[in-house]
């Protein structure tokens, strides 16, 4: 029978832990990809102002950058949290620009108009996805959803509108998309 002690680190070493890791972009082509299964989220090619876009869930239009950066620079983020969670991984990469670019943030209330996505009275309902594996890829004003959610593309024409954008179409499936 082993020791207290040994049975103790056992179970530390098993532990999972937050992993992120930040670097100068390796290609130009700016996409993310989420995995909700292990909340996994890779950026490709993002600018600052688009990791805090993703990072705040706000418009690039609403980022005020008052220190003196490129803006054009552009990086590769890779966030792997110790359990699954978008907000979790969203507050990840909130505390990582702060400490890489020694900045703060702060955050004010505005009153904006919303959008909302609803169905066409009387329209059929799209076909339901054939695909195995969920991917959400989204650059350059393009959407390519593999069983993608409407909440998934109620957020893609959040980011192209630069206004909220909510679900009102009450589709409850996954769907393949391409937009």
């Amino acid at each position: 029978r082993p020791a207290p002690e040994a049975k103790t680190a056992a179970i530390s070493s098993t532990e999972k832990t937050d992993r992120i890791i930040f670097a100068p972009a390796t290609s130009t082509t700016s996409g993310i990809e989420y995995d909700p299964a292990t909340g996994r989220t890779a950026l490709h090619a993002a600018t600052l102002k688009s990791l805090l876009r993703y990072a705040y869930s706000v418009n690039p239009k609403q980022i005020e950058i008052t220190i003196p950066i490129d803006l054009s620079r552009r990086y590769d983020a890779l966030i792997e949290p110790a359990y699954p969670s978008l907000v979790h991984v969203r507050m990840l990469l909130r505390e990582r620009p702060d400490r890489e670019f020694n900045m703060t943030t702060s955050r004010e209330q505005r009153t904006v108009p919303v959008f909302w996505l609803e169905r066409i009275p009387g329209s059929e309902e799209p076909l339901k996805t054939q695909s195995a594996k969920r991917v959400i890829q989204n650059a350059e004003g393009r959407f390519r959803g593999r069983r993608a959610t409407m909440a998934d593309l109620s957020r893609f024409a959040s980011l192209v509108s630069f206004k909220p954008v909510l679900d009102r179409t009450g589709l409850q499936g996954t769907y393949d998309l391409d937009l």
